[in-house]
């Protein structure tokens, strides 16, 4: 114990800490309202596909998969810089926290219906749950997309 705070609690601070850290690092390196533009331009080469499938234009379904396939890749560079980044900010405190609870067992604070069984489990799933609900938060918080 760190501080007075029991081991779910410690790893519930640093797993919220990671999550905000994560989000701005998204917010701060990828232009948003690039990202937004090219998220509507997949969107809208989305429904044309779909249309062109159902009228059975392969040809046109062909270019328009290869226009998708492009943004897609234009999306996947603009990302990797923040997924770097966090990345390795992920993998030093993964491991700091491996070193420091080992195999530590967490009681849940509060029963997860379908996950966890009596309501125990290592101090990765406590930190994946926690992480991935304070991410999503975060993200709309920030306007992260």
């Amino acid at each position: 114990m760190v501080f007075g705070f029991m081991p779910f609690e410690e790893i519930l601070i640093i797993s919220v800490i990671l999550a905000f850290i994560t989000a701005l690092l998204y917010r701060l390196l990828i232009n948003q309202v690039d990202i937004r533009k090219l998220k509507e331009e997949m969107k809208f080469y989305q429904d044309k596909i779909k249309g062109a499938q159902k009228g059975g234009d392969k040809e046109a379904v062909s270019k328009l998969s290869s226009e998708m396939l492009k943004l897609s890749s234009r999306q996947f560079r603009m990302s990797m810089k923040p997924l770097m980044v966090s990345g390795v900010v992920f993998l030093l405190v993964i491991g700091w926290i491996a070193a420091r609870y080992g195999e530590t067992i967490i009681a849940a604070p509060f029963a997860i219906p379908f996950i966890v069984v009596d309501s125990q489990f290592t101090w990765f799933w406590w930190y994946v749950i926690i992480v991935m609900a304070a991410n999503i938060m975060f993200r709309k918080l920030l306007g992260v997309d």
